[in-house]
């Protein structure tokens, strides 16, 4: 068989693999995918823009599911509502911040803040330590987010979905929240890298597209499937493992 045609056999498995866990968990896939794609010989500042335009694309078609499955309640003034948009705001000015960074601090230091960031949310998660529940707590939670989104292409879920668990929301809720603020989010950043960078690897944004697609209502489906004991569990560990994955990734 021909080496082109694996390759994209293995990134569309790749893809649909992380795109299930993304919205199954809330998150995974860019964390998943970015050092999956440095590995395979991709550039940086190739795969964030592709990841964050397949991020909004997956995002748009989990929501639809998450609302079907009332995981979630996306109508106008539902709570729902109101949280993923305190994100999408915190966000965008995290992500002006963020991009700014980029073209001024080594990415590697960037990388650990990341790692460090997402791994102490697991801890946390494992220790079954809440706070109280305030709208200061998710702007904070929101930017800090997307903030890790814009630097690396990951590291929004973690930190969202597991602080919305700590902050006492239901898992499912938390899981479908965070896609459709990042969804809002992912489209944001996409254009301000296509500002900054001018073009997009095509072929390979259409790919991960479709593959992540495919995952998405299965992912829905085991996110309503999420008990609220084994959730903390399960999410605690995936967010713990996407740390040290991403600090791992700053040395090698």
């Amino acid at each position: 068989m021909d080496q082109f045609l694996i390759l994209i056999i293995i990134i569309c498995i790749a893809a649909f693999f992380c795109a299930y866990i993304d919205v199954a968990f809330g998150m995974g896939y860019g964390t998943l995918m970015a050092p999956f794609l440095l590995i395979i010989g991709y550039e940086l500042l190739i795969i964030v823009p592709i990841l964050l335009i397949s991020q909004m694309c997956i995002g748009l078609f989990a929501c639809v599911f998450h609302q079907k499955l009332k995981n979630a309640d996306f109508h106008y003034k539902e709570k729902d509502t109101k949280n993923a948009m305190v994100f999408v705001v915190s966000g965008i000015i995290a992500m002006l911040f963020a991009i700014f960074l980029v073209l001024t601090i080594p990415s590697q230091i960037l990388k650990l803040y990341v790692g460090c960031s997402v791994l102490i949310i697991g801890i946390i998660l494992f220790l079954k330590k809440n706070f109280k529940f305030t709208m200061k707590k998710l702007y904070f939670i929101g930017g800090i987010g997307a903030f890790n989104k814009a630097i690396s292409g990951g590291g929004f879920g973690p930190i969202v979905t597991s602080g919305q668990i700590i902050s006492g929301n239901e898992p499912k809720k938390a899981v479908a929240v965070t896609s459709f603020s990042e969804t809002i989010l992912s489209l944001f950043g996409f254009l301000l890298y296509i500002l900054i960078q001018g073009w997009v690897n095509i072929l390979l944004t259409i790919i991960i597209i479709f593959s992540g697609i495919f995952a998405a209502p299965f992912g829905a489906l085991q996110a309503k499937k999420l008990k609220k004991k084994d959730a903390r569990r399960i999410i605690g560990a995936i967010t713990v493992f996407l740390g040290i994955l991403t600090i791992i990734k700053c040395f090698f």
